[in-house]
């Protein structure tokens, strides 16, 4: 008699109101209901009591939430699943930057450096006077050395916002697969948030220096 013993049937957790910011759901803590979670390919939302599941898939990489508007991200919109882990809570935490009637974002591109430069200065500085609600790095990081640097120097902790980040065709390098080291540094290729009256849907290149390991035909069924 052989007998198979399933771990992990779904990927557990809950989306909760991280009020102290550590990161971990405490006893005093409330849960949201109705927020989104996704692997990538199943979207399912949260209960009554802010829980969740998804049935685990062979490809599956990261457990994500859509925060809702009013709420940012208490440490990272992504958790990477690994055989080790058992609960995929994300925390959250009011953003009073937001406006529910206006958003006041940065979009930046093609950045391409490795390098220290003023421009990210003047970035965080017209971010601050703006009382901007994120950033928004739309790809070109670029290549390996300029990823690891944006990775280490222009993030959500540094900038004192949310930064978010989409890959580019030159985001796309040797490894594993193409966004392998996207993946590494920054999570997820495709994902969505709210913020204020907004719904931003980050999706991913199609191609681009190295062949990625998603298919469009993917990332269109998780938009649908």
């Amino acid at each position: 008699l052989l007998t198979i013993s399933i771990v992990h049937a779904q990927y557990r957790g809950q989306v909760f109101v991280d009020a102290n910011g550590n990161g971990k759901f405490d006893d005093n803590e409330t849960t949201l209901s109705g927020v989104v979670v996704s692997d990538g390919y199943q979207v399912v939302q949260t209960n009554g009591r802010g829980k969740f599941e998804l049935p685990v898939t062979s490809d599956d990489r990261f457990v994500f939430a859509t925060s809702p508007s009013g709420y940012k991200y208490s440490k990272n919109h992504f958790l990477k699943i690994n055989s080790e882990r058992e609960d995929y809570s994300i925390g959250l935490m009011k953003d009073n930057t937001q406006n529910p009637d206006s958003l006041n974002f940065i979009q930046i591109t093609d950045t391409e450096t490795a390098l220290y430069g003023s421009w990210m200065e003047n970035v965080r500085k017209y971010a601050a006077n703006q009382k901007s609600s994120l950033i928004m790095h739309t790809g070109d990081i670029c290549y390996e050395p300029g990823m690891r640097f944006h990775a280490q120097q222009v993030n959500s902790q540094l900038m004192g916002l949310p930064v978010y980040y989409a890959v580019g065709n030159h985001d796309l390098v040797k490894g594993e697969y193409g966004e392998k080291l996207f993946e590494d540094l920054f999570g997820p290729t495709y994902y969505s948030f709210d913020t204020g009256p907004a719904h931003f849907v980050v999706t991913p290149m199609w191609g681009g220096d190295y062949k990625p390991s998603y298919t469009r035909d993917q990332v269109i069924t998780w938009l649908k």
